[in-house]
């Protein structure tokens, strides 16, 4: 902050996503862009919804309802942002924001091998 404020830095601050969660039944997360925020911006964004209450993730533990929202970069293909409601998205919050993070490719993320079926492993699904 003092090289900022004395002038010594310039080079613009990157903020990592921050997930953000409201812990209610099911809960709701959100991290990275927006869907409102994508939406201003057709162009260079693609939102993806996603109804995965019937993944056998999710229906094997009589998961109600899992809804999860993606938005992605047109140009690049990375994710840029995450929105999900399940009773799980605060675990896949966190996933959402790693790869946003890393700025991990869809490509890479369809080569890992996760253990099935958790939450986690539905990520090759849902990012692809």
């Amino acid at each position: 902050l003092v090289h900022y404020l004395t002038g010594e830095a310039t080079k613009k601050i990157a903020y990592p996503s921050i997930p953000t969660t409201i812990f209610s039944s099911p809960k709701l997360a959100q991290t990275g862009m927006t869907a409102a925020q994508a939406s201003e911006q057709e162009e260079d964004y693609e939102v993806s919804d996603i109804d995965a209450t019937s993944w056998f993730s999710y229906h094997r533990v009589n998961e109600p309802v899992s809804k999860i929202k993606i938005i992605t970069e047109r140009k690049t293909g990375l994710l840029v942002g995450a929105t999900c409601i399940n009773k799980r998205a605060d675990d896949l919050i966190n996933f959402f924001s790693l790869l946003i993070d890393q700025k991990t490719p869809a490509e890479d993320v369809a080569q890992l091998i996760l253990a099935y079926p958790t939450i986690a492993s539905d990520l090759t699904s849902i990012y692809v």
